[in-house]
């Protein structure tokens, strides 16, 4: 799910400036906070700027805040020990790339977390907002009248799980409405390349990118610089008719449909509106035209899951019958967990899908004898994983399907299973730790840092590991499975950029070969990815 972020809550990008002394000590228990708002571009101040120390979640009320003064600085007093969310926002400024950081430990979503204590309070933090940007047009109709109420999407290119290409809503404000002049605007945006769509409306419209274009395919990027309005970015568009689409489903396991969704290769999704015509048979509406996968979830009841049954369709203009869809689509995948002698079970074995939205991950409670039975498991491709304490040093050796070697590919259940799922574990895992630093010797704050596993194992996205370093530029990676890794870093990359090959192969001739040994910690020095 994405998540739309205000701009007042932008969180911005921390370094370390060299330790100062403190102006005064602050009252017993409480610490104080130095530090400066810049335009890393320009280098110059920022004044004017809001600083927030957040305990909670986004959206609460901070319990510290400050604006910068004419030179940038700003001083937090009185500040209590502990972990915040640290914010800085300006009307007409944003946050540069780089700077969102999720899941940090108890503190989920997209954020920037700092530890403050005595000893950290002492050194200055260094804050950078950049000048945000505008995209601004009209939507019309075929006759050129302003169309109003109208859904306008913001989209960037990104990738999803398992690094597979995808379009994703942007940062800033990526949903607006035209208003009765047909007009419309984002704001808040970084530089980069973005992709307009109008869609909804009363009347719907069809589906539209810019510049006018009815897939994604055929839509042409909006370039944006940084500080820059870009106008003139107009659609027009037609009213949405859509097509009806009929099948009628047989099987087994053809049970009443939750849902009938549909995904089109840039992962760009919507559920279907359908109604039960009787007899198996199910009539959905107003399908727009384009190729899709649909999934057509079904529950059950004992257990109470869902599984989905996928089929590919390609949708012109006209109503379509796609006959008789067989969904005996479930099968039950025996297998067994073998771990040295004497060491401890893990407690279940769960499929994760490479190929997103076959519904629920299966699971199985594994027993004393280490054998399982995963029930219900819809066809597709899957990965394993077992369900071990966050304390185990236990890693996956080898995973075997049907007498095939599967672990660094991942295995395709498409009928009956050919033989029993084979999953080898062994310990101690291996550990890395290491520091990132750019071109010109500086510790890298807040860089991504990724292990990318050997050519034979990138097929398994849940191979590919990756952390965040610290305040100081060092990261950690524990219960790392013995193998060789290539090491890379940047100081910003799209989230999942790293698992697809495409990308990876511009940087890989600059990584760093790590051999991880089990039980042994590995230590290296990585340059931060221009």
């Amino acid at each position: 799910m994405i998540r739309n972020i205000p701009g007042w809550m932008l969180v911005a990008l921390l370094l370390p400036l060299g330790a100062t002394p403190l102006q005064k000590p602050a009252p017993e228990g409480k610490i104080t906070v130095n530090g400066v708002v810049t335009d890393p571009t320009t280098g110059t101040p920022v004044p004017n700027a809001t600083i927030q120390l957040i305990v909670g979640n986004p959206g609460d009320r901070p319990a510290h805040s400050a604006t910068t003064r004419d030179d940038g600085n700003f001083t937090v007093k009185d500040v209590t020990e502990g972990r915040y969310r640290i914010t800085v926002s300006r009307p007409g400024f944003t946050t540069p790339k780089g700077f969102e950081q999720s899941n940090v430990g108890d503190f989920p979503g997209y954020c920037r977390v700092l530890t403050l204590t005595a000893q950290t309070s002492s050194i200055p933090i260094r804050l950078s907002l950049i000048r945000a940007s505008t995209i601004s047009g009209r939507v019309f109709d075929e006759r050129g009248d302003p169309r109003s109420s109208v859904t306008m999407l913001l989209l960037e290119k990104g990738y999803n799980s398992s690094g597979e290409p995808i379009l994703t809503q942007a940062t800033g404000t990526t949903r607006t409405r035209t208003d009765d002049r047909g007009e419309y605007e984002f704001r808040q945006l970084r530089p980069g390349e973005y992709y307009i769509s109008a869609e909804g409306g009363t009347p719907r419209v069809v589906p539209t990118f810019y510049p006018n274009a009815a897939t994604m395919e055929h839509a042409l990027p909006v370039v944006v610089g940084e500080g820059r309005d870009v106008g003139g970015i107009d659609l027009k568009t037609g009213l949405e008719r859509g097509v009806n689409v009929k099948l009628k489903l047989t099987g087994t396991q053809a049970l009443p449909p939750e849902s009938f969704d549909f995904k089109d290769k840039f992962g760009s999704s919507f559920s279907a509106n359908w109604k039960d015509a009787g007899g198996g048979t199910f009539l959905l509406s107003a399908i727009p035209r384009g190729d899709y996968d649909m999934s057509i979830f079904m529950a059950l009841s004992n257990p109470v899951r869902l599984f989905s049954h996928r089929i590919h369709i390609s949708v012109s203009d006209r109503d379509m019958d796609l006959g008789t869809v067989n969904v005996n689509s479930q099968v039950s995948v025996p297998g067994r967990v073998r771990v040295p002698l004497g060491a401890a079970i893990p407690q279940g074995v769960q499929l994760f899908a490479i190929d997103n939205g076959i519904g629920v991950p299966p699971f199985a409670r594994v027993q004393s004898d280490g054998s399982f039975l995963l029930e219900g498991v819809s066809l597709g491709r899957y990965v394993v994983s077992p369900a071990t304490s966050n304390t185990s040093d236990f890693y996956i050796k080898s995973v075997i399907y049907g007498s095939r070697q599967v672990d660094g590919t991942g295995f395709t259940i498409d009928g009956p299973p050919p033989g029993p799922l084979e999953i080898t574990m062994d310990q101690p895992a291996g550990k890395v730790e290491g520091i990132v630093r750019d071109a010109k010797n500086e510790p890298v704050a807040y860089g991504r840092v990724v292990l990318v596993p050997d050519i034979g194992h990138r097929g398994n996205p849940t191979l590919y590991l990756y952390e965040i370093t610290d305040e100081q530029g060092r990261f950690s990676f524990a219960r790392v499975p013995p193998s060789q890794y290539s090491a890379l870093s940047w100081q910003y990359t799209p989230p999942n950029a790293y698992k697809n090959a495409e990308f990876l192969e511009r940087y890989l001739k600059s990584a760093v070969t790590v051999d991880v040994k089990g039980g042994m910690p590995t230590s290296v020095e990585l340059r931060s990815q221009q």
